[in-house]
């Protein structure tokens, strides 16, 4: 598991915040709290159309983007319900600031940071971060909001996903300590995340001013707007500094901020069976393969409770007759039977009077 993978010298000096934003820069870094605010996404008359297919070729997709007279400003955006402290909701943010981090709170649709880089609009960069503390990552592992959240990840397009997980693993939660580095290491391995451990707020704030401060190196110097920060960069293989022009840098096909919010706002009206597969997904034991094969042969709950019901031709007593309905269920890409252990739990929810197991 990569820990500190990116990060600079993190009992280094704060930065010293050098050079002033101009006008735009300044009237479009307001802070948002409180309620989920959607981006103002400015539509200026030099601005062209974005594409998207013209922009996944390479040549245009660097001529719209690699312009002599543009200037930049690299902004770290924060979602408004990541917090460092309850008591001062804004400390994360001037943290931040405080290394030379230009940064804003917004309401995010996906993810808890990402990186912007603004013109007259804002583009989306190619890096997306994850934060969890250590007890909200044993609950989320346990109510499958881990996997639900790292499928969004993996489906919104961006290439660089870090999963921040802040404190101490050897602090009592539910998950034991080897569950949840278990769960880490595949997120690392199986989902090509890049997984980063942080004891404290502190370290997690170095850790993302390291990332802002590679991002900004790539910027061409004498476009951007945002304050030097001094220091030089750790060797890292993620974001690579060195023979890549910043233009790597964005999300591609080229997005805008508002628009890719917009696309990835989570959905609160869904379908009867919608809504009978999220219950399924409830059950202790039955992974997302396993629900797609009982939906596909049980379209819904009435068809599932049948499905309990002993049937006379099964014979047998009643508990393997309704069990066995489920028996010849095959499911994920190597054809396997449901396991027995899986039908027994579906049969005690659907058919017990009560939940004391012996």
């Amino acid at each position: 598991m990569a820990q500190g993978t990116i990060s600079d010298d993190f009992s280094g000096k704060t930065a010293q915040v050098r050079g002033v934003h101009d006008t735009l820069s300044d009237q479009c870094s307001k802070t948002h709290t409180g309620s989920d605010v959607e981006n103002i996404d400015p539509e200026a008359e030099n601005e062209p159309h974005i594409d998207e297919k013209n922009t996944r070729s390479n040549s245009l997709y660097n001529e719209y983007l690699c312009r002599d007279k543009d200037s930049w400003t690299l902004v770290l955006l924060l979602d408004h319900r990541e917090v460092l402290s309850r008591r001062n909701r804004s400390i994360l943010e001037r943290k931040l600031t405080e290394r030379g981090v230009t940064c804003e709170v917004r309401g995010l649709h996906i993810g808890d940071m990402i990186w912007i880089a603004r013109r007259t609009r804002e583009f989306v960069l190619n890096v997306i971060v994850e934060r969890k503390e250590v007890r909200d990552l044993s609950g989320s592992i346990i109510d499958r909001r881990f996997a639900e959240q790292k499928h969004r990840l993996q489906a919104c397009g961006l290439h660089q996903v870090v999963y921040l997980v802040e404190g101490s693993m050897t602090q009592q939660t539910t998950i034991m300590k080897d569950g949840m580095e278990d769960a880490l290491c595949l997120t690392e391995f199986r989902n090509d995340f890049l997984v980063h451990m942080s004891q404290n707020a502190d370290e997690t704030v170095a850790f993302l001013s390291a990332i802002h401060r590679r991002l900004l190196a790539r910027f061409p110097r004498d476009q951007c707007f945002n304050p030097k920060i001094e220091g030089a960069l750790c060797p890292s293989k993620f974001l690579p500094s060195e023979a890549t022009t910043f233009t790597a840098l964005f999300a591609k096909p080229l997005i805008s901020f508002g628009e890719f919010n917009r696309k990835f706002q989570k959905r609160t009206n869904f379908s009867v069976s919608e809504m009978y597969q999220r219950m399924l997904t409830q059950i202790p034991s039955l992974s997302t393969s396993k629900i797609a094969a009982i939906v596909h042969q049980f379209k819904n709950f009435t068809e599932l409770m049948e499905a309990m019901n002993p049937s006379e031709q099964l014979g047998g007593d009643e508990m393997d007759a309704s069990v066995s309905r489920l028996g010849h269920i095959r499911y994920g890409e190597n054809n396997r039977l449901l396991d027995a252990r899986t039908r027994n739990i579906i049969r005690i929810l659907l058919q017990s009077e009560n939940y004391e197991l012996s």
